[in-house]
């Protein structure tokens, strides 16, 4: 059993400043020691243990969802620092006001064919899909200028817009039981907000990654990573990127300077139930089974047709990566991303 050591808020004489090392905040999770040098609250993590990665009620991945909650830093998903986190946005938001990219469809949004039908199949409303339009086409400038600076060459972003119309067109057009609609829009959301920051990624933020900087205000409108690697946890640091150190205690530092000792956050919001229609259960199947990582990131970008299939078929067609330390490839996540995307 590790020592459990009593924290307490201090500061090192002659070295009253929180580096990259020190801690703003601590706190123990688990047989881990979690602390953070840039945020004053620390999250739950769920990517350090063995976890089933499938789709849940919302058509979310519940906290294995790097969309809905932070996930382990992984160098080929680098991009996935800078996802917006709309939980922090939905704070300071009108609380009257629909955040769209948090929406989750009720069968008050969806409109049956024909209600003696058994099977209960039918399309959403038109005034929903008209707003879920409206989120799509507000990011067209993004996509637009994009396209503008990418004209000409092979650009896997191309490739997304396409599939966000599909999405789209699916629908707006195609008749669907509820489960799937549940799936789909979703599936929008998700490839919109991976689109939007990956391009926002490369255009802004990838500079400051690699070339370090001393560290500004932190942007807690990004969604941040856990990691157990001093060197990431420095360079998204310096970057003012939210950051979670998590290590063992017999490695804790016993000279960091500490400003706070906190409790753990967890992720109460997220929808953890399988979805439930007419008192059925509709059980999807599991994408990953395993840490977080490279892995869960991967598989979390499968389209709608792995989702729903047997497991053994939706992976039949693809090779999926091995978690293993490799070097850093700046752009091996749009070749990920061009797979899944081809699924």
């Amino acid at each position: 059993m590790f020592p459990c050591w009593e924290f307490k808020p201090y500061l090192q004489l002659g070295n009253e400043h929180i580096q990259e090392f020190d801690a703003k905040v601590i706190a123990y999770c688990d047989l881990y020691i979690i602390m953070l040098p840039n945020a004053d609250w620390i999250l739950e993590p769920h990517c350090f243990q063995t976890e089933e990665l499938c789709v849940r009620a919302d058509g979310h991945f519940r906290y294995q969802d790097c969309f809905q909650w932070p996930q382990v830093y992984s160098e080929k998903f680098e991009y996935t620092v800078f996802i917006p986190n709309l939980q922090k946005r939905r704070e300071k938001e009108d609380p009257s006001k629909m955040l769209w990219e948090l929406w989750t469809p009720t069968e008050d949004d969806f409109k049956l064919i024909d209600p003696q039908y058994p099977f209960h199949i039918g399309k959403l409303k038109h005034s929903i899909y008209y707003n879920l339009y409206c989120l799509y086409d507000s990011a067209q400038e993004v996509i637009d200028q994009w396209k503008a600076k990418q004209e000409g060459k092979k650009d896997i972003m191309n490739s997304m817009d396409l599939h966000l119309c599909h999405l789209l067109n699916v629908l707006k057009h195609h008749p669907l039981i509820f489960p799937n609609v549940h799936m789909y829009v979703a599936e929008l959301q998700c490839f919109l907000l991976d689109t939007l920051t990956h391009m926002l990624y490369v255009n802004d933020h990838q500079f400051a990654l690699t070339y370090l900087d001393l560290p500004h205000h932190t942007n807690h409108d990004f969604m941040g990573c856990f990691t157990e690697d001093i060197t990431t946890c420095e360079c998204l640091f310096h970057a003012s990127i939210p950051v979670w150190l998590v290590w063992s205690p017999q490695f804790t530092p016993q000279d960091m300077n500490i400003i706070n000792v906190a409790t753990i956050t967890h992720p109460d919001h997220i929808m953890q139930k399988n979805f439930v229609h007419n008192d059925v259960i509709t059980m999807f199947p599991t994408l990953h089974l395993g840490h977080g990582g490279t892995d869960c990131h991967f598989n979390s970008r499968r389209t709608f047709q792995a989702k729903v299939l047997d497991a053994s078929d939706a992976t039949s067609s693809i090779v999926i990566p091995q978690q293993s330390p490799v070097a850093s490839d700046k752009n091996y996540n749009r070749a990920v991303i061009a797979q899944t995307t081809r699924d």
